[in-house]
């Protein structure tokens, strides 16, 4: 599978393929190479905007939190738009902790 960053398309086919992995993937390819950030955006609103898609990335990202102290960096808080909504308090209450009944916050709209 060939992957063009400079094309949301070929970003969401790529994503499709393992969202579970792909997602914090692209957060850090935003961050890393800020020149294909808006293409990376672009093709979460494109993802975001299909039923389908978006329920494969609701359940991406609960599956994400579901693995033992993970929380969202704070880069990709900012670059996920949502960093000023949520505030900085979305660490869980102590290490290791994290189960079923209790997980942590996760943003709306991020890919992991």
């Amino acid at each position: 599978m060939h992957l063009d960053l400079n094309n949301p398309r070929s970003i969401v086919t790529w994503w499709q393929v393992y969202p579970e992995r792909h997602g914090p993937q692209l957060s850090a390819l935003a961050r890393l190479q800020p020149q294909f950030a808006a293409s990376i955006r672009e093709a979460r609103r494109l993802i975001d905007d299909d039923p389908q898609l978006a329920a494969r990335h609701a359940a991406a990202r609960l599956q994400q939190g579901r693995q033992s102290g993970w929380v969202p960096s704070a880069e990709d808080l900012a670059l996920d738009g949502v960093a000023e909504e949520q505030g900085a308090d979305l660490a869980p209450d102590s290490p290791g902790t994290l189960d079923d009944a209790h997980e942590p916050p996760l943003p709306s709209g991020a890919w992991h």
